[in-house]
């Protein structure tokens, strides 16, 4: 097991895993079109969706693909990190109003590069999103206490 610290002391530890459940809602999915023109509507009709094979909205891949990179940021506060790469394959598709249960894993440490495994699955157990990303540790510093995500 390896162990690196970080500009500011935290500790990471191959082998380390953490998970949190993500809810992606209507506003995350309409958001999400209106900044990447990804305005297909078996994402934000219902009606249209229901004729489809999924019978409901479903996430765009790249808004869960985004989610699941973040995470990795989210999971370990305590290091300031920007996505290097990130390869990653889509199984199942994931609802609109679902909660996401994404797992992330170190992998490897390499200087100031950390690879972890992600996952993602849905409520039924369903894995919707599995690869890597990996993450440069940056000395970046301190986001404002007032700063909201």
């Amino acid at each position: 097991m390896r162990i690196v610290s970080a500009q500011n002391g935290a500790s990471l530890v191959v082998g380390a895993i953490a998970s949190r459940q993500r809810l992606i809602t209507e506003a995350d999915v309409a958001i999400f079109a209106l900044i990447t023109g990804e305005i297909h509507p078996v994402y934000l009709d219902p009606a249209y969706a229901s004729q489809t094979r999924f019978t409901r909205p479903i996430v765009p891949a790249a808004l869960i693909g985004s989610i699941v990179t973040a995470a990795c940021a989210e999971i370990f506060p305590e290091v300031s990190c920007l996505t290097h790469q990130q390869i990653l394959s889509f199984q199942q598709p994931a609802f609109v109003e679902e909660d996401l249960s994404i797992q992330v894993q170190i992998e490897q440490i390499a200087r100031d590069l950390v690879t972890c495994r992600v996952s993602a699955a849905r409520p039924d157990g369903a894995l919707v999103i599995q690869g890597t990303v990996s993450v440069m540790l940056e000395d970046l510093p301190a986001a404002p206490s007032d700063w909201e995500d």
